[in-house]
């Protein structure tokens, strides 16, 4: 980790101490730009992974209970929350009703781990209740549903499964759907088409924001494919062999 450290949280349901969050700021100007989040590591250090993109974390406390639950406190963004920590690719979504930008430390409260104290850069120490909520009754916490009104949508979705292609003529590409689709409703998906496999930022769109689980291509050349799955939460095309989220141009 090179970047700019802000914190280190060891994961204490993890046995082994493997797993351990950065909080990481961006920088003032040069290289360290746009690197600011929260990345996890599960090797002690070796590699890490982007799993929250903010412009300044502080960092990350981990309830005492439950493992997939994690609070994060930023410079100027506010307070974030996940319920599924836990996931490979762990949602976050801000804490509406607390209502400054600069909290530093979340502390459970050891005789009551329903019940967590807020410090903060200006504006005090908060103390709030952790009991979760689901008004629209979806299964999904209020603070980490990314759509809290609507019962169909909690999560953006894990990648797409399976990518399978068949040669005969053109090619025919199938997957399976999302592990997490992060909704009851239609998952929605773009294809892309790359000529080497490194670069899908200028790729060429397949097929855009279809619900079926096919799409034909007829390329000419080297081709590469990612699929993206999407809903109302947003997107994703997975991750790569280092852990990192692949980029790809948007479509249409």
């Amino acid at each position: 980790m090179q970047y700019w450290t802000k914190d280190l949280t060891v994961d204490p349901h993890d046995a082994t101490q493997n797993t351990w969050y950065a909080g990481v700021f961006s920088g003032w100007g040069g290289p360290p730009n746009g690197l600011g989040g929260l990345y996890k590591t599960v090797n002690r250090g070796q590699s890490w992974s982007r799993i929250l993109t903010l412009n300044r974390v502080e960092g990350a406390t981990i309830g005492p209970v439950n493992g997939a639950e994690m609070y994060v406190t930023t410079e100027t963004d506010g307070l974030w929350y996940s319920a599924n920590l836990t996931a490979a690719a762990p949602s976050f979504a801000s804490v509406a009703n607390y209502p400054f930008m600069h909290p530093l430390r979340v502390f459970y409260d050891p005789g009551n781990v329903d019940e967590i104290w807020v410090a903060s850069f200006g504006n005090g120490l908060r103390v709030g209740a952790t009991a979760p909520a689901d008004g629209d009754g979806d299964g999904a916490d209020d603070l980490a549903d990314c759509s809290p009104g609507d019962g169909t949508l909690w999560a953006a979705p894990t990648q797409a499964q399976n990518l399978q292609l068949t040669r005969a003529g053109g090619v025919t590409l199938d997957w399976a759907p999302p592990a997490a689709p992060g909704t009851s409703a239609a998952v929605h998906y773009d294809v892309l088409r790359a000529p080497t496999p490194g670069n899908f930022t200028t790729a060429v769109c397949v097929a855009t924001d279809v619900t079926a689980l096919t799409a034909i291509d007829d390329p000419v050349g080297d081709a590469f494919y990612l699929v993206r799955a999407k809903n109302g939460c947003g997107a994703t095309l997975g991750m790569d062999s280092s852990g990192q989220f692949r980029l790809g141009r948007s479509c249409p």
